[in-house]
């Protein structure tokens, strides 16, 4: 297939809802020394897998140089106690869309906009929004490998500290990215 003239993006980068943000396993299961299509597009962010320790899968592909290459959990997960684990970067990818998701349904709640303004909010939701979002939960590898640690972002211990204070300090860390990203 030739992919030369796909494009996702509109010419008007500023409007999110034809732009939406584009997730793809960057082994797209089969194994490879490079990244796959669609996840080699410049548009879409390729996922590579992490173990439960933040250390890289054998069978991810090379990262992609001068890019963030972001690797998420996707050992051995277990999705249904009844079943066996499961592993692959498209495991890692349902989880990254995952904290995505989550991190744009957060900045939308009432309270949280009352510090992340609407042009805040659309520039989380493109690629470089999010993007400056991961990196700020993320560990540079030695190998090339951007490994998303959410619990940077949103910290475990958040149950015993004031509800309040703690999402307000995850507004201004967003925010921050956000701006440091400009």
């Amino acid at each position: 297939m030739n992919t030369s003239n796909v494009k996702f993006e509109s010419e008007d980068e500023t409007n999110v809802d034809q732009n939406p943000l584009i997730f793809a396993a960057a082994a797209g299961g089969i194994s490879t020394d490079s990244v796959t299509y669609p996840a080699k597009m410049e548009e879409v962010f390729p996922i590579f897998s992490t173990d439960g320790q933040l250390r890289i899968s054998e069978y991810n592909p090379l990262p992609i140089p001068g890019q963030m290459n972001f690797a998420i959990l996707g050992e051995h997960v277990t999705v249904d106690s009844s079943q066996n684990p499961i592993s692959g970067t498209s495991v890692s990818t349902s989880i990254a869309t995952g904290v995505a998701a989550r991190l744009l349904d957060f900045a939308r709640q009432p309270d949280s906009r009352t510090i992340i303004d609407e042009e805040s909010f659309k520039k989380m939701r493109t690629k470089k929004g999010m993007t400056a979002i991961f990196k700020l939960m993320s560990y540079r590898s030695d190998n090339g490998y951007n490994c998303l640690a959410p619990w940077e972002l949103l910290p475990p211990d958040h149950a015993t500290q004031d509800r309040r204070s703690t999402r307000k300090e995850i507004c201004q860390s967003i925010l921050s990215a956000l701006q440091d990203d400009n």
